[in-house]
């Protein structure tokens, strides 16, 4: 039996959202039957002038308090969330790759990626991606999300000060493209704030591209110029939008004419638990609703991004631990005074049992050996000898990171890598890319030909009359191509 299960039953998963100017909390309940789900409980509870100013916390103290505030309106105990944090600082971007780059292969293409067009140093960073699961297209789609560790880092700890366990932690956009009805039909989302306009086109509930236009760079006069350009983008890169959705009225304001779009308010209609008449959800809510309903999830299922040192399943298991050895704990402390009237008695008892089973060991120890153990010993010769057949097959595969490495080290700024084919550590290995000048693509070139790991370096001169953005294709050996195996 799983004791930690036992002690530990499912507990309810809210969807927390944070924003420049409120924090909003949302709990959803499921029906066994038809799994449709229903809004339990919502609170809402306003921000303080500059407690969080540009995706950051200014006055963690106001900010810890307002959290506490809101957790406190309701009346079931609310342990677990789902976090929704500001979209101003996540860098996200959908990648395509061949359909037969899957598993192992899919994972060493996206690292790969994610080292040469991160805006921001990986190490800097909590990222996560995950696959979009496709039934028809020849392509394989991934999506990527990055935001920088120092921001994630003060939301987790002022929000677990405020005594909520965090299981997962996404961005706005992301939670509203959960929580609109599917449709097949592309969409423009803007959600604004006081800091500017975050913008998002949004699929099947994919989030396929997201930008901010801040009203420090962007006054909001020029709002619908910016937005035109944005819809512009958008249409030439996803195909058509069939409308434009906002959060909110008060967001209808501040576009003018947006050519053919129709704009409208982005609520949505669900079931209320009690009177099981539809409510309408206003839109504004959306960020917190499409938190709680990640939080539906089972755990086990949850391999969505979210962008934290360790997964949703790892994290949720880890503080069901904690709360378990709590419980243990004060278990221990309230009966320790029972047992420690008891605790004389079975030491004396332990030390008779002791002298019992030395007198017994003593006795047992000139019996023969069981036939038993000799087959036991077989078995472990037996094992040690797979071991061994198991380390000789490692030393036969080539250890290709060193080599990428290797590569990224060299490739600067200035190259950008499309491709790089490896067969064999024998076979000539080709680099295929964008140099942005021909003084890169010869830099470029003289380091590998310096390199002491490449030789035989070829690069063929193709389109002389380009200045920038050529195209190249390199080709190269390993001076060694002993080095990529295990010794």
């Amino acid at each position: 039996m799983d004791l930690i299960k036992f002690f530990t039953r499912e507990e309810i998963i809210a969807g927390l959202e944070i924003s420049a100017n409120h924090l909003r909390l949302t709990v959803l309940s499921q029906e066994k039957e038809d799994k449709k789900s229903s809004a339990a409980f919502a609170a809402e509870e306003p921000l303080q002038e500059g407690a969080l100013v540009n995706g950051h916390i200014v006055n963690k103290e106001e900010f810890i308090q307002s959290i506490k505030r809101l957790i406190g309106k309701s009346k079931t105990r609310i342990r677990y969330v789902i976090l929704s944090i500001p979209d101003d600082k996540v860098f996200s971007k959908i990648f395509k790759f061949p359909k037969n780059i899957k598993d192992e292969k899919l994972k060493g293409t996206m690292e790969l990626s994610i080292g040469f067009q991160l805006p921001i140093r990986p190490a800097d960073a909590y990222l996560d991606w995950e696959k979009v699961e496709k039934e028809t297209g020849d392509e394989n789609e991934v999506l990527l999300a990055a935001v920088p560790k120092l921001i994630v880092n003060d939301y987790v700890a002022a929000v677990e000060s405020a005594g909520l366990k965090i299981i997962a932690v996404e961005f706005h956009l992301l939670s509203i493209a959960r929580a609109l009805p599917p449709t097949d039909e592309t969409v423009l989302v803007l959600k604004d704030n006081k800091e500017g306009m975050t913008t998002g086109v949004i699929k099947n509930n994919l989030l396929l591209f997201i930008h901010t236009i801040s009203y420090e760079t962007t006054p909001k006069d020029k709002l619908p110029t910016e937005l035109k350009k944005v819809i512009n983008f958008c249409e030439a890169e996803y195909g058509t939008l069939s409308k434009v959705l906002v959060l909110n009225e008060e967001a209808m304001g501040l576009i003018d004419n947006l050519g053919n779009l129709k704009v409208e308010v982005a609520n949505i209609v669900k079931t209320s638990p009690d009177t099981k008449e539809p409510v309408t959800i206003p839109g504004s809510w959306l960020v917190s609703l499409g938190a709680a309903t990640r939080g539906l999830m089972p755990r086990n299922q949850d391999n969505l991004v979210s962008l934290m040192p360790v997964g949703t399943e790892e994290a949720y298991e880890y503080h069901k631990a904690i709360t378990f050895s709590k419980l243990v704990t004060e278990i221990t402390i309230s009966v320790s005074f029972v047992f420690l009237a008891v605790f004389l008695g079975a030491w004396f008892l332990m030390l008779y049992i002791q002298q019992s089973l030395n007198n017994q060991y003593s006795l047992s120890a000139n019996l023969p050996v069981p036939i038993e153990a000799a087959g036991l010993e077989a078995r472990a010769t037996h094992l040690n000898a797979l071991l061994s057949q198991t380390t000789e097959i490692i030393k036969t595969a080539p250890q290709w990171s060193e080599i990428i490495s290797e590569i990224t080290n060299m490739v600067g700024t200035d190259i950008v890598v499309g491709e790089i084919d490896t067969k064999s550590p024998d076979a000539p290995i080709t680099l295929q890319g964008t140099a942005k000048s021909r003084d890169a693509l010869n830099n470029l070139t003289k380091s590998f030909q310096a390199s002491l790991k490449f030789t035989d370096v070829n690069v063929p001169l193709t389109d002389l009359e380009k200045k920038k953005d050529i195209p190249f294709s390199m080709s190269f050996r390993l001076k060694d191509p002993q080095s990529l195996y295990l010794k």
